[in-house]
């Protein structure tokens, strides 16, 4: 089962990812904003941890719903 390290990395490819084809779409859109979308993704695969931390009854319970996938995929 994945840990918060995995979380985090896996956000930080996503953001990088996600940075780096919208970088092919646009030419206005440059290299720095990849770096910003690894930070963002880095804090981002943290925040669920932060706010319902692994002890808690609910964990895992409003960031692992298909309400929130939705959600992300929606953004």
């Amino acid at each position: 089962m994945p840990n918060g390290q995995t979380h985090v990395i896996t956000a930080m490819i996503a953001g990088g990812f996600t940075s780096l084809i919208l970088q092919q779409k646009n030419p206005k859109y440059t290299g720095g904003h990849t770096a910003l979308a690894v930070a963002i993704g880095g804090a981002s695969g943290r925040l669920p941890d932060v706010i319902e931390p692994a002890l808690d009854p609910n964990h895992r319970s409003f960031f692992h719903s298909y309400f929130f996938r939705f959600f992300l995929v929606y953004l």
